[in-house]
């Protein structure tokens, strides 16, 4: 595959077969060796493999499908790595960006709602919130997002959808932030959302688009996501 992605872009990834989404993931993610992988992946022009492994997650943080929590609280889980400065009102954005303030509210301990060894003693679409939340609170420079809304409803997930637009590009006076953003996805709501869409097979990118123009002229990218 040959694919670019601009500073500030948000780019929506579609892999009709779901193993190449989920190898993609693994090796933006650092958890495949440089040896198992042909070509390059450049992060601001730098081959990936030879920043120090810290200071890339530091500027490309990758949140997989399935992330753990921690035993702690709801609260502790979000700020996990936020550092002792965390600005409140930003926490706050960031729970409604998430929908994790839902998770906060229906619980009458809020932040300090009781997290189970990880997340058991959430459910599955919680447990997606919180981490999302985690991860949108680290501001990381680009973020890659694997299926982030698989297990909320609907009406949450179109309210996501917004909320990851509005928090990392478009600051409140209508200008972008700055921040990069991945989606590897294939949820109409998402994908409705971001500047362009890339459709990912074994030959490479095999279309680009909007996610309007792809759900009128690809017959595949339909199948992939209309459902």
């Amino acid at each position: 595959m040959d694919l670019t992605v601009a500073a500030s872009e948000l780019v929506g990834v579609v892999t009709p077969a779901p193993t190449a989404g989920d190898s993609l993931v693994a090796v933006l993610s650092g958890r495949v060796a440089r040896s198992d992988y042909g070509g390059e992946i450049l992060l601001g022009g730098t081959p990936l493999h030879t920043i120090e492994h810290v200071q890339a997650r530091k500027n490309l943080l990758v949140e997989p499908h399935d992330t753990d929590l921690f035993a702690g609280t709801v609260g502790s889980n979000v700020t996990v790595g936020a550092g002792p400065n965390v600005d409140e009102r930003f926490v706050d954005r960031v729970l409604h960006a998430s929908a994790a303030i839902h998770v906060v509210t229906v619980h009458s301990d809020g932040m300090s709602t009781v997290a189970a060894e990880r997340g058991a003693s959430l459910s599955g679409g919680q447990r997606q919130r919180v981490a999302l939340a985690r991860a949108l609170l680290t501001q990381a420079p680009v973020l890659v997002l694997h299926e982030p809304t698989t297990a909320v409803d609907a009406v949450t997930e179109h309210a996501v959808a917004e909320g990851i637009s509005s928090l990392r590009h478009r600051a409140g006076d209508g200008k972008g932030c700055g921040f990069t953003t991945i989606l590897v996805t294939s949820s109409p709501a998402l994908l409705a959302v971001t500047d362009r869409v890339v459709v990912l097979d074994s030959d490479g990118v095999v279309a680009e688009g909007t996610h309007a123009d792809l759900a009128r002229s690809d017959e595949r990218y339909r199948r992939a996501v209309l459902r």
